[in-house]
């Protein structure tokens, strides 16, 4: 897809996503609401997920040191 095309393709969903919060804002206000939920959702999963094991950076006398405090 080239610049050309993608351009207009933009401004044709900012047309879109404005007639849409013109038309019913409190629909839109929920979406949006939902839309967040859903990424904050993502990043909770990302740092649970994310707190494994020891760091593979770091050294293991760094480690080491930081256990026995």
């Amino acid at each position: 897809m080239a610049y050309a095309d993608t351009v207009p393709g933009f401004a044709k969903v900012a047309r879109n996503k404005s007639a849409s919060l013109r038309g019913d804002p409190l629909a839109f206000l929920i979406l949006a609401l939902k839309a967040g939920a859903f990424v904050g959702a993502g990043i909770l999963l990302i740092f649970s997920v994310g707190q494994g094991g020891r760091a593979p950076s770091a050294p293991s006398s760094w480690a080491q040191a930081s256990a026995s405090r």
